[in-house]
């Protein structure tokens, strides 16, 4: 499914919501924790020198002979990374796992600019990850859609999921809200996956993209596997026994992946590559507190 006029106005009623404090300063239109001078009130405090009279509640110092000045949720933008992974096994899947990883990356990119927000889009599992210079207003949209429209699956020869990560990481903004778009598959246990994306003190969701047949196989008889991002092959006779044994390895993994994600304060979500999405945004990202 892709992005429709529907889905973007029901986006527009959306915003980010971090799950911690991010530091961003940038004007912009959300409000924070922080105090200031902003749209939404939140508090009183005694008038004192250097105050300006026009936030005086004149109402209040009539009735309490006091003056106070009234207190404002200060604005500020949030930087929002959406990472993409472009690796060969992005491929795999009808539709592919690519395609829906790319249609929320533009889902995403477009809430994050109506709102406000500083946008950032990077690539991993290519022959160079990269991050594209930074998108803000309504006016990048076209930019946006211009880059999300270019995605493509990378050749065998790119760098592995992780190394990719590590290549991309110091070019990230500092403590910025990251959602990272992948099938996660890494030569790697899952504390350590989930561990290499918290590094530089960022928010981090992980929109697991995995295709029906990766979770629950029903092909039996001989089989060639094929890895696609190397030259693995390895014939098989595929029966109820060894789909029943890849089914539990598999759940294993994703439990595992979810537990390692939740002891770091990461929020991880396996989406199937066959939902749409409306289903995702609103059964699984609303619902999980990723926008509100």
């Amino acid at each position: 499914m892709a992005v429709t006029e529907q889905l973007i106005r029901q986006v527009e009623r959306l915003r980010f919501l971090p799950s911690r404090a991010l530091g961003a300063r940038h004007p912009g239109e959300r409000p924070s924790r922080h105090r200031g001078h902003g749209l939404e009130f939140v508090d009183y405090r005694p008038y004192g020198e250097g105050d300006e009279l026009r936030y005086v509640d004149w109402n209040l110092a009539a009735r309490l002979d006091r003056m106070y000045v009234k207190l404002f949720a200060a604005e500020e933008s949030l930087r929002i990374v959406l990472l993409v992974d472009t690796s060969p096994s992005m491929a795999l899947g009808r539709p592919a796992k690519l395609a829906l990883a790319r249609d929320l990356a533009t889902l995403l990119g477009y809430l994050a600019l109506f709102e406000g927000d500083r946008l950032y889009l990077g690539t991993l599992g290519g022959v160079r990850p990269g991050l594209l210079p930074v998108l803000s207003g309504r006016a990048a949209i076209p930019s946006l859609l211009a880059a999300t429209g270019r995605l493509r699956v990378a050749p065998p020869s790119g760098l592995p999921l992780l190394e990719g990560l590590d290549v991309l990481l110091p070019s990230l903004p500092r403590r910025a809200l990251v959602v990272v778009l992948s099938d996660l598959f890494a030569d790697a246990p899952p504390e350590e996956v989930a561990g290499r994306f918290l590094r530089g003190g960022h928010a981090v969701v992980l929109l697991q993209v995995l295709a029906p047949d990766e979770v629950n196989p029903e092909t039996s008889g001989a089989l060639r596997l094929e890895d696609v991002e190397g030259q693995d092959r390895l014939e098989v006779w595929s029966d109820r026994r060894l789909l029943d044994g890849y089914r539990d390895a598999m759940a294993a993994w994703l439990v595992e992946l979810r537990r390692a994600s939740l002891r770091r304060g990461i929020r991880h979500h396996v989406v199937s590559s066959d939902r749409t999405l409306d289903e995702v945004l609103f059964h699984t990202l609303l619902p999980a507190g990723v926008v509100g």
